[in-house]
């Protein structure tokens, strides 16, 4: 039987819109929110998985918990709600509200925007994004909460420029259904600590070492081992990676440092949240000067950039526009960040200074 169908309206309130993503555990949908008309989305589970585990409806409950345990967080995708979707008299489901971010994940940022922009621009924008992430992971662990899949796909840049961070602890749903801890079929092998292959125990450390991962791949536009398995295997828990300043000119060895300790094949060696975090502010604390040039006859993207920023259309028009900022790095590069969703990649940043 199929438990969900597109039309589908759940607890009187949610209509089914659209099928994002379909995978083997579940699916993600587009739906409305019929009561506060607005766009989200849901989480929901394959019948399969309902049939072969018990526990499901328990398991999946408890996971939409810890997410709505994390609300309030700007960087934290938020849990809005959580059901049963009946289907028939003796079948029924389990679906999870999630706030909707408009925009592409990480994963996408990377294979789609290293390419067209600079690579200074593209190391600041990337450094935007670490910060965001690590305040994300660092406000969970303080309540305790564990992510357990952090990688670029779980990882979202909203067209308005703010990133969020979804899925936490979504892979322990998936874990009662192997029964193990090890990097299953639904894990994320590229991203996965050393003692997750080993079938050991998941700790705080666990997730610094997918963070270094989800960072290095990040900055560099590749996989911290890019190995076929059993190779991958090996690599993750024997070998050392090559540096990320390797590939990434401007990088300083006190970060590239980190992210190589981040991954250490010991969870005892791995750096905190706070010493990464330092260092990240420490490179964003600058002024930065951002340079946009657009074909002064293309309005369309005239426009985009005067929503966006505070460039004055009349100048564009003469082809370019010059904005310095002094004080807020999140404003510049989230515009930045902006306007490359906007496929406007014709832009520079440059860090002209550290503030005072």
């Amino acid at each position: 039987m199929i438990l969900f169908r597109l039309g589908d309206v759940l607890a009187d309130r949610y209509q089914l819109a659209k099928k994002i993503s379909q995978g083997g555990m579940g699916a993600v949908w587009l739906a409305e929110d019929k009561v506060l008309n607005r766009t989200v989305a849901i989480k929901t589970v394959n019948q399969n998985m309902l049939e072969i585990n018990d526990r499901a409806f328990k398991v999946f409950n408890d996971e939409a918990n810890i997410g709505a345990g994390l609300l309030g967080h700007p960087n934290v995708v938020t849990v809005l709600d959580y059901g049963i979707h009946h289907v028939a008299k003796m079948e029924q489901a389990p679906f999870m509200v999630m706030e909707y971010i408009d925009g592409i994940n990480a994963l996408t940022f990377i294979n789609q925007t290293k390419a067209v922009i600079d690579e200074e621009t593209y190391y600041y924008i990337s450094l935007l994004i670490a910060s965001k992430i690590c305040m994300a992971i660092d406000y969970a662990h303080k309540k305790r909460i564990f992510h357990r899949d952090i990688k670029p796909l779980n990882v979202f840049i909203s067209k308005y420029g703010f990133i969020k961070v979804g899925d936490f602890g979504l892979s322990r749903f998936f874990d009662e259904f192997t029964r193990t801890h090890t990097v299953s079929q639904f894990s994320s092998p590229s991203y996965s600590a050393p003692e997750q292959w080993k079938g050991e125990s998941y700790e705080e450390k666990t997730d610094i070492y997918q963070l270094g991962c989800t960072l290095y791949h990040l900055f560099t536009g590749q996989r911290i081992f890019e190995k076929p398995i059993p190779a991958l295997i090996y690599a993750h828990l024997n070998e050392c990676p090559i540096p990320p300043k390797n590939f990434c000119f401007y990088m300083p060895e006190e970060l590239s440092n980190v992210i190589i300790e981040m991954v250490s094949k010991e969870g005892i060696d791995r750096p905190s949240l706070w010493q990464l975090n330092d260092i990240l502010a420490k490179e964003l604390h600058k002024n930065f000067n951002i340079s946009i040039t657009v074909d002064k006859d293309d309005y369309k993207k005239i426009d985009i950039v005067c929503e966006v920023t505070d460039a004055s259309g009349d100048s564009l028009k003469y082809g370019s526009e010059t904005i310095i900022t002094f004080s807020d790095f999140n404003e510049v590069l989230s515009e930045a960040l902006q306007l490359i969703l906007n496929d406007i990649t014709t832009i520079h940043i440059t860090a002209l200074d550290e503030m005072t």
